[in-house]
């Protein structure tokens, strides 16, 4: 790898200081023309003395991974500052999807709380950039949610519309 540095260099060096000649990318002689191997079709560049021009590059798409909320997503939503939780689990696909509130029901006959979905229902989500507004419709229930992405995308926190103190926190499961 050292001797192809060396020799490529050598080779921009030396057409660099040449005026007017045409050069076909770094191979300008048979002996880089062995080393070097090509992989696309040759660019052509014109040298002009005591000008020395740097590739302008701009990236041409966003290399950032698109967040979105497709997938299943667990969570509570509380009043600020308060200690007891509602859970939420959520179904997402294409914008839409289920959600459940996940509790538990207290069975007299065995004297026994057991896991329970306490309500549920449909949600619609929006994204834009980092910012997600979910809405979520159930039995007595029509609630807006107002947060953004965090850690990558695996998690989203923020609040009810309406309702600054009451926050919500979920993360991809």
């Amino acid at each position: 790898m050292l001797r192809l540095t060396k020799i490529a260099l050598a080779t921009m060096m030396t057409v660099s200081m040449v005026s007017g000649l045409t050069v076909s990318g770094l191979m300008t002689n048979e002996a880089s023309a062995n080393t070097l191997q090509r992989t696309s079709a040759p660019r052509r560049t014109t040298v002009q003395p005591g000008v020395m021009r740097s590739p302008v590059v701009s990236p041409s798409q966003n290399f950032s991974p698109q967040l979105s909320t497709t997938g299943n997503w667990k969570g509570a939503m509380h009043s600020q500052g308060d200690d007891v939780l509602a859970n939420f689990e959520l179904s997402i696909s294409g914008g839409q999807g289920n959600w459940q509130l996940i509790g538990a029901e207290y069975n007299a006959a065995t004297d026994t709380w057991q896991p329970a979905v306490l309500n549920q229902g449909t949600l619609t989500t929006s994204v834009s950039g980092t910012q997600v507004t979910m809405q979520l419709v159930g039995s007595g229930m029509n609630m807006t949610l107002n947060g953004a992405f965090q850690n990558g995308g695996t998690t989203i926190s923020g609040h009810q519309v309406g309702s600054p103190n009451y926050v919500f926190y979920f993360s991809k499961s």
